[in-house]
């Protein structure tokens, strides 16, 4: 499997998981965890539609390691931050949410 099929088939993931998302009923509770939630997925499916399909087709086509390592640096430098800062949110209403609901959860952190 070439790894351009890999992020296509993480595209039609991220994409029905983000309308399945998208149609849940947002109520006062799940306010913040939802709102967190769909603003992580409109981030990274857009990165996953253009840089992350270049890089594939990078090494699909076996080109050369530094065009590799220099479009791997930029995504990380242009979009980790914010990734960071929208997970981190997401995480923060989910610990939230688990505790007001009783849900036990391993955050791998805690």
């Amino acid at each position: 499997m070439k790894r351009s099929e890999v992020i296509e088939s993480k595209i039609q993931f991220i994409d029905e998981q983000y309308d399945n998302v998208k149609s849940l009923k947002i109520t006062d509770d799940s306010k913040d965890i939802m709102d967190a939630s769909l603003a992580l997925y409109s981030f990274v499916l857009p990165v996953y539609k253009t840089e992350y399909t270049q890089l594939a087709k990078l090494y699909d086509n076996n080109e050369s390691k530094d065009q590799i390592e220099t479009l791997t640096k930029l995504i990380h430098d242009k979009y980790f931050p914010r990734f960071e800062e929208h997970y981190k949110k997401l995480i923060a209403a989910g610990k939230v949410y688990a505790a007001k609901h009783n849900i036990k959860v391993n955050w791998g952190t805690d």
